[in-house]
């Protein structure tokens, strides 16, 4: 169905931004319209303000010790972290058997996930039954999410479908350890071995590998979130999206008038 509206309402459209270049590989091969329609634009974000490290800490375990009520302390343990809608294609399924997989190695993990969803009730009746509730936290949605981000010692995207994530360009501009699955655009994000790690989706065991290859290596792990960092900054600034926009805009107005004198 989407297809097909797709293909309908791109008879009606000069341009098409496609934010990836997964996007426009994927139009092209569904037919959506004469690839001369379509143009990528990844997104773009202003670099957000985030809190320290300690104080990003801190409200975290505010809120887990209030919601969960319980004695929350995430002292010499290695948190985890993702953001995101609570869908089935964010994978935090596989976010939370990795979590499993890390302690049944005696990996000192907490895993938090920032996000609502109609996934809530059979993660959290997942995470019971893998007795991981004092290691994995379902913090609801939370306003300005991103700023606590470097609270996280290892981000991770599980997702088993993505667009350009905005929540990932987040995390690589917190300058976190990122690892993130090959889906959608995330491999024009994080280069391999370069600005992160990539693992196959809906893989428990590679997760939790590349978590343990981080941990064991501080200076690897931070040369990868410094590159992360300086791509995010160069190649996914608002500034860069916005102008590129503009000139799409502009030279399509362009071609327009000169096809209406014509």
């Amino acid at each position: 169905l989407y297809v097909k509206l797709e293909r309908f309402t791109a008879k009606f459209k000069h341009k098409i931004i496609c934010v990836s270049d997964f996007d426009y590989k994927a139009a092209i091969e569904q037919k959506i319209c004469d690839k001369k329609k379509l143009t990528v634009i990844h997104n773009g974000i202003e670099e957000p303000k985030f809190k320290n490290k300690t104080e990003a800490k801190k409200i975290i375990s505010d809120i887990i010790n209030h919601d969960y009520n319980i004695d929350y302390n995430h002292n010499n343990s290695i948190l985890l972290g993702s953001i995101g809608n609570l869908y089935k294609n964010k994978g935090f399924g596989f976010l939370v058997n990795a979590t499993k997989v890390l302690l049944d190695n005696n990996v000192n993990v907490k895993t938090i996930i920032i996000g609502e969803g109609s996934e809530r009730k059979e993660l959290e009746n997942w995470i019971t039954q893998l007795r991981l509730k004092k290691h994995v936290f379902l913090l609801g949605r939370i306003d300005n999410a991103k700023e606590l981000l470097k609270a996280f010692d290892v981000y991770i995207c599980s997702s088993t479908k993505e667009g350009l994530s905005y929540t990932l360009i987040e995390a690589m501009m917190a300058e976190l350890p990122i690892i993130a699955t090959s889906v959608g655009g995330n491999k024009e994000l994080i280069s391999h071995d370069e600005s992160g790690l990539i693992v196959p989706p809906e893989n428990t065991n590679d997760i939790a590998n590349s978590v343990i290859s981080l941990l064991d290596s501080k200076e690897i792990s931070g040369a990868l979130a410094h590159k992360a960092r300086g791509r995010a900054l160069s190649h996914f600034a608002i500034s860069r999206m916005v102008k590129e926009t503009k000139n799409l805009y502009d030279s399509t107005v362009i071609v327009r008038d000169r096809e209406a004198i014509s």
